[in-house]
């Protein structure tokens, strides 16, 4: 391998080298018809993968819910300041959600054969324990203007509050199918949210539906789970703001 690896989310083909928040990840071998091995090292610790019939590879964000096992399909942002907002008012802000990194095998449906997250991982609980649900949980704040970091997805909301009287938002929770992320380099944004008060206690979030990616943003790799469409392509936050 010749010359510093890449840096940011994409692919990997053989012999090439992608350096991913601090990860080194990497092709080796195929020579006389062995095995390719694919390797990510990080900090003296490195995990290997044989690839039988697998050449290339392509590492992306994905929604924080692949750790320690998937058991969850639900994403909840816990805002540091709440967010008050008057009767029929609108707004909008950034955040900054947790992430993990997948690589992937590409195909009719992408495999994973790697996953680490970014940042701790931590779970909360959304509603009663009877009935409510467990979401990968992020303890974010809302800013006026988009920030320029690196690897992790940053999510504009656009906020509406529909009833008459002022409302305090202190989370916002989402399907994972709603988290649609684009990447280019090091950089992810999510396709924006709208988040809609409709009463004491109750909001819908869903995907902005009229959006494009600015250009060079590839969208990533989305697996069988998010494609399942949710009822009217909106969810229902029931459980209190």
């Amino acid at each position: 391998m010749e010359g510093a690896p890449a840096k940011g989310y994409g692919g990997i083909g053989p012999g090439e080298e992608r350096l991913v928040a601090g990860r080194l990840l990497r092709v080796l071998g195929g020579g006389r018809g062995g095995h390719y091995v694919y390797e990510r090292s990080w900090r003296g610790v490195r995990v290997r993968r044989l690839l039988g019939g697998v050449s290339s590879l392509v590492a992306a964000p994905a929604p924080p819910v692949f750790h320690p096992e998937r058991f969850t399909d639900y994403v909840m942002a816990r805002l540091a300041t709440p967010l008050v907002i008057c009767g029929g008012c609108s707004t909008e802000a950034f955040i900054v959600l947790k992430c993990s990194v997948l690589v992937l095998a590409e195909g009719k449906q992408p495999t994973i054969i790697d996953s680490f997250p970014l940042g701790k991982v931590q779970y909360a609980l959304y509603g009663q324990p009877d009935s409510g649900i467990i979401a990968a949980y992020t303890l974010t704040r809302l800013m006026h203007d988009e920030p320029l970091i690196e690897w992790l997805p940053v999510v504009r909301i656009v906020f509406r509050n529909s009833t008459s009287q002022a409302v305090v938002v202190e989370r916002i929770v989402m399907p994972t199918s709603h988290l649609q992320l684009y990447y280019r380099g090091s950089r992810v944004i999510a396709r924006p949210l709208e988040f809609v008060v409709t009463g004491p206690g109750k909001a819908y979030v869903q995907p902005l539906q009229r959006w494009r990616p600015p250009s060079g943003f590839t969208e990533s790799p989305r697996l069988s789970r998010e494609l399942i469409p949710f009822t009217g392509w909106r969810f229902e936050m029931l459980h209190g703001l």
